[in-house]
């Protein structure tokens, strides 16, 4: 039999309450998310920084938050899991 075993390592930090406290390493990965528009020709949308992982909207070329938006909006609210804790929901 094959057995996968996953690891929910907290390494940008740890949920306290409802806020997301960032250690060290998660606020490198915060400031190196928010810098990459001074490397790259994008526009940086909506991100989640968890305990475990990252998630983030790059547009590109001529995209902007207002195109990307309504078509979040409608995906199905169950089509992807939930976050088991309150992330950090911030827009770049």
């Amino acid at each position: 039999m094959l057995y996968q075993i996953v690891l929910y390592l907290c390494l940008f930090g740890e949920i306290e309450g409802e806020t997301m406290r960032l250690n060290p390493v998660g606020e490198v990965v915060q400031h190196a998310w928010l810098r990459m528009p001074s490397f790259f020709p994008i526009h940086l949308d909506a991100y989640m920084l968890m305990p475990n992982h990252f998630h983030g909207i790059i547009c590109t070329g001529e995209a902007s938050a207002a195109r990307v938006i309504p078509i979040i909006k409608i995906v199905p609210a169950d089509a992807s899991p939930q976050p088991r804790k309150p992330g950090l929901l911030a827009r770049g």
